[in-house]
């Protein structure tokens, strides 16, 4: 029930403008190449805003900013994105963010456990993004193949 309020409702009613909607739904709807881009592209704006937090919050949270980064790379690129950004992300989190710093090895078990973690929450959360959204998806393009696309839900015209 909640989960169904975020995806549908603050997105679409608080988040988003009707051009961001828009601009959303385009790249849904692109090539998959476009999708692993901006997938990738998130995943980006991810590590760099957690390179941003370092000098207030240092390396203790590494993967604090990652999870809304897939979030959004599954909302705006589908599935195959969500999945790509993260590995992207969980490879700069061991390489950048985890201890010891630039080497590619674990410091302890913990810090093991918690990139699985994040791997496989990250690879749940696009599939539970791209099954929530697959019907709206379809009733978007529904509405839009009867000519409905100039009203809102509630049958007022869009001014």
């Amino acid at each position: 029930m909640i989960g169904s309020w975020l995806l549908y409702i603050v997105p679409h009613r608080l988040w988003f403008s009707a051009a961001a909607d828009r601009c959303a739904a385009a790249i849904r709807n692109s090539s998959s190449s476009v999708r692993y881009a901006v997938g990738f592209a998130i995943a980006l704006l991810g590590i760099m805003s957690r390179a941003h937090l370092i000098p207030s919050w240092g390396v203790g949270v590494p993967l604090v900013t990652f999870y809304p980064a897939v979030l959004f790379a599954a909302v705006l690129g589908g599935f195959g994105a969500g999945v790509l950004a993260t590995p992207v992300l969980a490879i700069a989190a061991a390489y950048l963010f985890l201890d010891p710093v630039h080497p590619f090895r674990a410091g302890n078990s913990g810090e093991v456990f918690a990139l699985a973690l994040f791997i496989s929450l990250g690879c749940l959360i696009s599939l539970f993004v791209s099954i929530s959204l697959a019907p709206l998806c379809v009733f978007v393009r529904s509405v839009e193949a009867r000519g409905w696309g100039k009203t809102n839900l509630f049958g007022a015209s869009k001014r």
